[in-house]
């Protein structure tokens, strides 16, 4: 859709429109634009070096329709802005009030048949008013004479200042018959090239040319006049060749010299200073190439010109021997130096007669046509036609616009090989040659050949029918490059046809063709050409064949259905076919091979799994029709497989079945079945919630059928449902006490299933245990012990029963009368450290796991030593649940003598609050005292001593207690201490908590 390219206006705005409504939703379609292609315009020229310039359209409907309309001009590509109307009163109109360096873009908005059209945006024209820069004229340089008849014009390149550009062929020359350009042009050239040798000119003549440049707009430049040339054949003169060249040109830079007119000159000198003007031959000549100064002294023949291609000006300067000047005139001579040969170029091929193909063959005895493509530089081209043993049989010379070139005379003979050989020649004489093209006279037809048959379709035999447009196969036919064939009705009417065929068949199904008609006769002509284009048609052209486009007849009678249970089944078919006749029945049983094969198509021992078969019907022509079967055989029933279920043991009435069925066959699961208990069966599904059931023994089973009728094997899952928890009762257990060890005997009771014990004490871990469970070296402090119970269900009971190890504390108490019997005041020594501490003080010292210890003796022994004599240390009351044994002892003299008042007592107790409690009794008496008893948390224990016994009364230290008192007060009595030199009685009372 680009306008630009074809010059057709109409595109964006239609496209504009509806952009406009897609995209934004919110704009006005002109609805006055209709036909966006109706408009045309007629573009002049590109450039213009007018503020004025034609602009019209060609309408696609009757110009007699047209009703007016405008023309928009804009200054972008895009159409954008505000735009200068020019109105329409037909479809041509000249524009003026152009601006010089503008572009200019155009729309027009027409009216026809009362209905509006608008192109769309297009180039017109870009204003270029501005002319090249003037040229500059390198040669000649100055007002001189030449002894020839021709001098060479030389310029410089120009620039163009506008947009326009120069034009392909810028410059005009134009040569005068006199000096300053004026007088009558003897000719006008346009030019390409910066040099030009004007020849054929008069003797005794003076000549000038100005040259002038143009664009691509038409804007000439200034013209420019060079310096005057004369044409003095009889003064002293010289002339520059170079063998081989036009005059004017040289292809090295030495050249020949011929001076003319130079009697009586003795020196020469020759320079391309121009600005040399010497007074005698004492002047060196600049860049002479005589002996003397640079002069030569004898008549000069060559002359080596300056390095670098382009033009050289030569100047001649002729002294006599005495040093005078032979001629008031100067002669100069140009000539253009071009060492560069033309451009390589290759000779393309040979043509002739009706032979009308560039290529390497010549089809008839006729001149031949030599092609080639330009050689840059080139003004002049050889043309030859050559023996391969490069001997000429004829050759042309043309001129530089010539590229094809008869060349007569040549005489050539018919299978013979020739080289066709051009050389370009360019001005200077240099020379290139063309590529070699060696071609053949070749008037002998490709050899011949047969149409061998056509096939298609799924056809490979090569026979007189078509199921499509077929291939058509034919023999080789020698010397031949390329065949034509083509399919043609009876009538000679073609209906599909290829041009250039490289090999021996051509598949007409691929060339596009139109269907071909079922039951119609069609025929092949096939030809062969060789490289000459010389034709041979093959011998049985044209070739006919028939259409048949319609396939076999198949039908399928009797077929297994898509699954099956059985492992045998066949298959019954009828095929036919009205037109070519059939061609084979084929069979492929599971993706194998095709095989020949009849009705019925009979299959036995089949296995588990799928199948396929392929019944495959061809005919003559290469029609096929396939009928595709696939069935499965299903042998086996589905198979179940239990994903969740209760375990053996549960303890929940009711339970969750997940399972999944899967059909090991193709046939699919038709429905699952559930029963319970000895129940019936139901169609059930997963996952399935068993309905709350009593303890005890279940049983829970599932069975499948697929959809041919197999039944799985039932999935049977039992389970025992107990949801009563084990019973533990504790039978013995240990309470507070100081004993270390300790054992404990429990009875554990499950009625439905066995049960797992496990015993922990003070949470240090489970682990399997029995009743009794013995535990021995119990640290003193609190202790729990566990039993756990968990049945097969998973039901846990536990029971824990908790007690105390004491530990026992040893402290000191100093019992202290003050001095005197009666003395109620009694201090506690709690480190034994000595010193007094108020009785209530608290003791923790480290237990020795014994009872009370009552160690008596006087004060001479205060530190412990008793003699052996009054000691009655081992004296003790074990304390057992308030229960305080009796002692009697005595000394080792018979008798007690331990002096008041000074008592002391050593008492090991456990880890608890003492408080020591002292009353003293007058001699002989039976000791007895008031305890203010408390409901407290203290337990009270008391005890009775009488001191200073006498060896006679050996039974005289006895203690009785009373436990759990619960009086406020108690009557503590004593046995009597008698003794008839006097005695004291004690009474200690020991407060523990």
């Amino acid at each position: 859709m680009n306008s630009e390219r074809s010059g057709t206006l109409g595109y964006s705005s239609f496209y504009k429109a509806i952009i406009c409504s897609m995209a934004l939703g919110s704009c006005t379609i002109d609805t006055k634009i209709r036909n966006p292609f109706a408009v045309q315009i007629n573009k002049y020229s590109i450039y213009t070096n007018s503020s004025t310039h034609p602009f019209s359209f060609s309408p696609t409907w009757e110009e007699s329709a047209f009703n007016g309309g405008t023309v928009l001009l804009y200054d972008n590509a895009f159409c954008e802005g505000t735009p200068t109307e020019v109105s329409l009163s037909g479809t041509d109109v000249h524009i003026d009030g152009l601006r010089d360096g503008k572009s200019y873009y155009a729309k027009v908005r027409v009216t026809n048949n009362s209905r509006n059209y608008e192109s769309s945006c297009a180039f017109w024209v870009t204003v270029d008013m501005q002319a090249p820069m003037p040229a500059t004229i390198t040669a000649p340089l100055s007002d001189s004479y030449v002894s020839a008849t021709h001098f060479v014009g030389a310029w410089n390149t120009v620039v163009d200042v506008g947009p326009a550009g120069l034009s392909e062929i810028p410059y005009k020359v134009r040569l005068y018959d006199q000096p300053s350009c004026a007088g009558s042009i003897i000719f006008t050239k346009n030019l390409a090239s910066l040099t030009h040798v004007f020849d054929n000119l008069s003797a005794n003549t003076f000549y000038s040319f100005d040259i002038q440049s143009t664009d691509k707009a038409g804007n000439w430049s200034t013209p420019i006049c060079s310096a005057f040339m004369e044409v003095d054949l009889f003064a002293p003169g010289f002339v520059l060749t170079h063998t081989g060249s036009d005059q004017g040109y040289a292809a090295t830079q030495t050249v020949s010299i011929t001076v003319t007119n130079d009697a009586w000159a003795s020196y020469w000198c020759l320079t391309e200073d121009l600005s040399f003007i010497p007074l005698s031959p004492a002047d060196p000549c600049p860049g002479g190439q005589g002996p003397a100064n640079g002069w030569h002294t004898t008549r000069p023949t060559n002359y080596d010109l300056s390095a670098g291609d382009g033009v050289k000006t030569v100047k001649l300067w002729l002294f006599d021997s005495a040093g005078n000047a032979l001629t008031n005139k100067t002669p100069t001579y140009s000539i253009v130096l071009d060492t560069i040969a033309p451009g390589a170029f290759p000779v393309l091929g040979i043509t002739g007669g009706s032979d009308l193909t560039i290529d390497d063959r010549l089809s008839q005895l006729v001149d031949p046509i030599v092609n080639w493509s330009p050689s840059s530089g080139a003004s002049a081209y050889n043309v030859s036609i050559l023996n391969l043993d490069l001997s000429m049989r004829c050759e042309e010379n043309v001129g530089a616009s010539i590229t094809q070139q008869v060349l007569t005379d040549c005489e050539l003979v018919p299978e013979t090989d020739y080289i066709a050989r051009v050389i370009a020649r360019d001005e200077a004489g240099n020379l290139t040659q063309g590529t070699d093209l060696v071609f053949r006279v070749d008037v002998t037809p490709p050899g011949n050949f047969n149409i061998l048959g056509v096939r298609g379709g799924v056809d490979t035999t090569l026979d007189t029918w078509a199921a499509q447009w077929p291939e058509v196969v034919w023999s080789s036919s020698s010397d031949a490059i390329v065949y034509q064939t083509s399919i043609q009705s009876m009538s000679g009417t073609i209906v599909c046809s290829e041009q250039s065929i490289s090999i021996t068949s051509y598949d007409f199904s691929t060339a596009g063709c139109p269907s071909l008609i079922h039951g119609m006769q069609y025929q092949v002509l096939v030809r062969s050409l060789d490289q000459a284009d010389l034709v041979t048609i093959a011998t049985n052209s044209p070739y006919i064949f028939r259409a048949d486009t319609q396939a076999p007849v198949l039908n399928v009678t009797t077929a297994p259905n898509a699954i099956i249970r059985d492992t045998a089944t066949d298959f019954e078919f009828t095929v036919s076919d009205d037109t070519s006749g059939l061609a084979s029945v084929e069979c492929n049983f599971n993706s194998g091979s095709y095989a020949n094969c009849d009705s019925p198509y009979e299959l036995s021992g089949l296995s588990q799994g799928s199948y396929s078969l392929s019944i495959r019907v061809k005919d003559v022509a290469g029609n096929e029709v396939i009928s595709n079967h696939n069935f499965d055989v299903d042998l086996y029933p589905p198979v179940i497989t239990v994903t969740d279920s209760p375990g053996a043991f549960v303890s929940e009435a009711s339970e969750q079945f997940v399972f999944n069925v899967v059909d090991s066959g193709s046939s699919g699961v038709s429905f699952i079945e559930c029963k319970l208990d000895g129940g019936s069966w139901a169609v059930c599904a997963s996952p399935y919630l068993i309905p709350v059931v009593t303890d005890g023994a279940h049983e829970f089973r599932i069975r499948a059928t697929d959809n041919l009728g197999h039944v799985s094997a039932e999935t049977i899952i039992n389970w025992f449902v107990d949801s009563t928890p084990p019973s533990i009762v504790f039978t013995s257990a240990p309470s507070d006490t100081v004993d270390t060890d300790a054992t404990i005997e429990f009875e554990v009771t499950e009625s439905e299933t066995t049960v797992n014990i496990e015993c922990d004490l003070d949470g240090g871990g489970w682990s399997s245990c029995t009743s009794p469970h013995n535990l021995t070296n119990l640290p003193s402090g609190t202790h729990s012990f566990s039993v756990r119970a968990t049945n097969a269900a998973g039901l846990v009971s536990t029971q824990t029963v908790t007690w105390n190890v004491i530990a026992l504390t040893s402290c000191k108490v100093i019992l202290d009368t003050g001095g005197s019997v009666g003395d109620g005041m009694y201090m506690i020594d709690p480190d034994g450290a000595g010193g007094n501490a108020p009785i209530s003080a608290y003791c923790e010292m480290t237990t020795n796991g014994g009872g009370w210890t009552w160690i008596i003796g006087n004060s001479n022994y205060a530190s412990g030593n008793f003699p052996t004599a009054v000691s009655v240390s081992g004296v003790s009351v074990s304390y057992s649940g308030g229960q305080v044994s009796s002692y009697q002892g005595t000394g080792a003299s018979g008798y007690c003598n331990v002096p008041a008042p000074f008592i002391g007592v050593t008492i090991t107790v456990p880890h608890k609050e003492v408080y020591l409690y002292g009353y003293s009794q007058g001699y002989n008496a039976t000791p007895s005292a008031w305890i203010d008893i408390g409901n407290d948390g203290y337990d009270y224990h008391w005890a009775s001593t009488c001191h200073n016994c006498t060896a006679a009364n050996t039974h005289n230290v006895t203690r009785s207690v009373a436990s759990e008192v619960t009086s406020s007060y108690v009557n503590v009595n004593g046995n009597s201490c008698q003794y008839t030199g006097g005695n004291q009685a004690h009474i200690y009372v020991l407060k523990v908590r």
